[in-house]
């Protein structure tokens, strides 16, 4: 991945903002008076798809606002990310937008707060810190839906072409490290697709799950669960897909999971988008990348540039006394989800769908 030379920049330009995710219509982020604030970003990793987007949001934001912006893109370990609250501390910032990495930051944020500093937690690392004044996000929960919501909708149209099709899954689960980090969005796949959670406690006895969503029989003869080698889990996708050729839709827990599973198969003799429909979640540029390049039919990408955005708008509201707003009763702010395919299906409601030349 190309790596973006930030650093720590200053930003004090003035142009005009655009936050949403691959020109869907929400609206921008509104600002207050703090403007002019100086505000640090402090965030994993540079090299992330998900908080390169990030980070271009929150510069835009900042940008127009008058306000200047020190990024701090390589703090991946908690003593670095303590090490970067306490000098945004000593360098007099009015306010910090973190991606904390675990509960042993939660002391030093509150240090801040308790030093008068405003702090957004601008999540992505699956740990939302209690320390902080407010949480701005994509739901992974929903991310994870959107997917099982458009495997359901393309499913039922085989249904009507051919009155004895089933519904047979591969499914390739964990967390790869990836930004932003899987917490729920497994659960939401399957809450989308309308099969039960529960079904995955057979898997693990060594059964095939087997029953019925939507009118169509389905069995999930393949569950390949990620470890930490992306090698042996393409080789156990292959193996499992050869002795199941019955497999014909496909779901993976990240971007680069999905391409574990799309090589897996290929490896076992099928094709993506011809024998088997796969569905993703992955970071901005990633999901676009894996649908452009037929790795994916469909992926649920986060709003990861109008998460930049909305903290540090989030941030200056908090500093001019208001009180950012949430929804859907939420205790934080979610900034949405798109999916990206050019295969639009009506089930999908909780995510704007758009085609993949209108997601740059």
């Amino acid at each position: 991945m190309r790596r973006w030379g930030l650093g720590s920049v200053s930003v004090a330009l003035t142009t005009s903002l655009v936050l949403v995710g691959c020109g869907s219509d929400s609206p921008a982020p509104k600002t207050h008076g703090a403007s002019g604030a100086s505000i640090a970003l402090i965030v994993p990793s540079g090299d992330s798809d998900y908080f390169r987007s990030v980070t271009a949001g929150a510069q835009e934001a900042a940008s127009t606002s008058a306000s200047s912006l020190t990024v701090v893109d390589d703090a991946a370990s908690v003593a670095s990310q303590v090490a970067a609250v306490r000098s945004a501390v000593d360098s007099g910032v009015d306010a910090i937008v973190i991606s904390p990495v675990g509960p042993e930051v939660d002391g030093a944020i509150q240090s801040a707060r308790d030093a008068g500093l405003v702090v957004v937690d601008v999540g992505g690392t699956g740990y939302p810190s209690p320390a902080a004044n407010y949480l701005v996000q994509t739901d992974d929960c929903v991310l994870g839906t959107a997917a099982g919501q458009w495997i359901q909708g393309r499913m039922p149209e085989g249904s009507l072409q051919w009155p004895e099709f089933s519904a047979n899954f591969l499914l390739v689960l964990g967390d790869d490290g990836e930004f932003p980090r899987p917490t729920c969005r497994d659960q939401g796949w399957f809450e989308g697709a309308g099969i039960p959670i529960d079904v995955l406690s057979q898997a693990q006895s060594g059964a095939v799950p087997t029953g019925e969503f939507i009118g169509i029989p389905y069995s999930i003869p393949c569950i390949v669960n990620f470890t930490g080698d992306a090698a042996v889990a393409q080789r156990e996708v292959t193996d499992c897909v050869k002795a199941h050729p019955e497999i014909n839709a496909a779901y993976a827990s990240t971007g680069s999971l999905a391409r574990v599973a799309g090589e897996g198969l290929r490896r076992a003799g099928k094709t993506v988008g011809v024998d088997v429909m796969l569905t993703t979640v992955a970071g901005e540029d990633e999901g676009l990348e894996l649908a452009r390049g037929s790795w994916v039919n469909a992926a649920a990408r986060p709003r990861a540039a109008a998460t930049g955005g909305f903290a540090v708008t989030s941030a200056l509201s908090l500093l001019d006394g208001q009180v950012p707003e949430t929804q859907g009763g939420k205790p934080f702010l979610d900034t949405g989800v798109d999916l990206c395919t050019d295969d639009p299906k009506t089930a999908v409601f909780t995510a704007v769908t758009l085609p993949l030349d209108k997601c740059p």
